[in-house]
C-alpha cells in the first residue's frame, strides 16, 4: 500500500508482483514490516537487486520494460522479528539495529497510553494489566498487553486471564 509517496507493506502478504508494482509508482520510501516473514522467495531476490546501489533495476511486466534509475531508487526501511531466515546478501543491505525489551517504565507509558485509546479502558486498568503481565513474564509484550485488554474491563477479569496465562503457558518470570 502507498500512503503519500511511501510505500508500506507487510511482509506476510507480499508477493514479487505485488512489489514490482510498488516499485514502479516510484516511491520515497519503501517500508517493509515483518520482513523475516515475506513468503515468497524471489521478494528477496527481487530487493537484493532493487538494493544494488550501483546498478538500475528493470522491471519487464505485460511485455514492457521499466528502467529504475539509481538516482530514484527508494531506500528500503525492514523490521524484523528474527533474522536467521534471511540471506546474509539479503542482510547486508541494510543497516541493522537490535532493539532491548522494553524497561518496565516504558512497558508501563506505553500501556497507559496505548490500551485506552485503542480498547476503551480506564488508565488505571491499562496500568494494572501492564503491573500484572510484567510480574507475569519479564517478557510480556504489548500484544499481550492488548490481547488482555481486548477482552476484560475490570481487575478481577485481568487476575482471571493471568490466572490462565499462569496455568497453560510455557512463559514464566
Amino acid at each position: 500500500m502507498t500512503v503519500g509517496n511511501v510505500a508500506r507493506i507487510s511482509g506476510g502478504s507480499l508477493t514479487a508482483a505485488g512489489l514490482e508494482d510498488l516499485l514502479i509508482e516510484r516511491p520515497a520510501f519503501v517500508i517493509i514490516d515483518e520482513f523475516n516473514e515475506i513468503p515468497d522467495p524471489t521478494v528477496y531476490s527481487i530487493l537484493l537487486h532493487y538494493q544494488d546501489a550501483a546498478m538500475p533495476y528493470t522491471i519487464r511486466k505485460h511485455g514492457k520494460q521499466d528502467d529504475i534509475s539509481v538516482d530514484v531508487k527508494a531506500p528500503v526501511f525492514a523490521s524484523a522479528n528474527a533474522t536467521d531466515q534471511i540471506s546474509e546478501a539479503n542482510l547486508d543491505r541494510f543497516w541493522q539495529y537490535t532493539f532491548s525489551r522494553y524497561s518496565n517504565d516504558e512497558y508501563q507509558l506505553i500501556c497507559q497510553t496505548l490500551l485506552p485509546d485503542e480498547f476503551g479502558i480506564t488508565a488505571d486498568l491499562a496500568e494494572y494489566i501492564a503491573h500484572e503481565l510484567r510480574s507475569w513474564s519479564a517478557d510480556a509484550s504489548i500484544r499481550d498487553a492488548e490481547r488482555i485488554a481486548e477482552v476484560t474491563d475490570t481487575k478481577t477479569e485481568v487476575n482471571d486471564e493471568i490466572g490462565v496465562l499462569e496455568e497453560y503457558s510455557d512463559e514464566r518470570t
